[in-house]
């Protein structure tokens, strides 16, 4: 079985508004892209150079994929964000309501922290952070990946969901310091 074409492989809803956020000619590539790494399963860059359906020289296309990668406007605020956002008032049953998780685990050799939208017994990525260090994440940084969140949601109802290692008194005040709701387990350690 094939893969789908270009045009079928993301819903009607992203490529309106990737063409909204990107403009087409970037919207396009961004499929040509997206459809070269599903066939190549592989994000090796002079991979997906050579096999780029486009008439330029394989470091014309190198380069190519360089820039878009580089583009201010694929960064999570003016990209993905806003994306979420209309999923959320488009599909979601109470979209005034959010519940995120934060978890962080380990992946591979990193330490990820991440916060996580739980839709409909699912998690879906909002915003994340590499951790420079083995084990538990601090204060700071369990802010870093909450407050960007918080503040582009500031006009939701927030639950934030956390697993013992989040179950501190002090990340429970900071929340509340944001009135945001949550429910943390008890710790003894933090």
């Amino acid at each position: 079985m094939g893969k789908p074409p270009i045009n079928q492989m993301l819903p009607p809803f992203y490529q309106q508004f990737l063409q909204q956020q990107l403009g087409l000619d970037k919207a396009v590539f961004l499929h040509i892209l997206l459809h070269t790494l599903q066939t190549q399963q592989n994000l090796c860059l002079e991979r997906l150079a050579n096999a780029l359906p486009l008439p330029i020289t394989v470091d014309s296309r190198r380069k190519a994929v360089q820039r878009f990668l580089l583009l201010p406007s694929l960064c999570l605020w003016h990209l993905w964000l806003p994306l979420l956002a209309q999923i959320i008032e488009h599909f979601a049953v109470q979209p005034q309501r959010l519940v995120l998780a934060i978890d962080r685990t380990n992946w591979w050799k990193y330490n990820l922290l991440m916060v996580s939208l739980v839709w409909d017994r699912r998690a879906l990525p909002v915003f994340w952070r590499l951790l420079n260090h083995a084990g538990n994440s601090s204060l700071p940084e369990r802010r870093s990946v909450l407050l960007p969140v918080l503040k582009y949601f500031h006009h939701k109802q927030i639950i934030v969901l956390g697993d013992r290692e989040f179950g501190s008194v002090g990340f429970a005040n900071w929340l509340q310091s944001q009135k945001v709701s949550y429910c943390l387990p008890a710790s003894q350690a933090q």
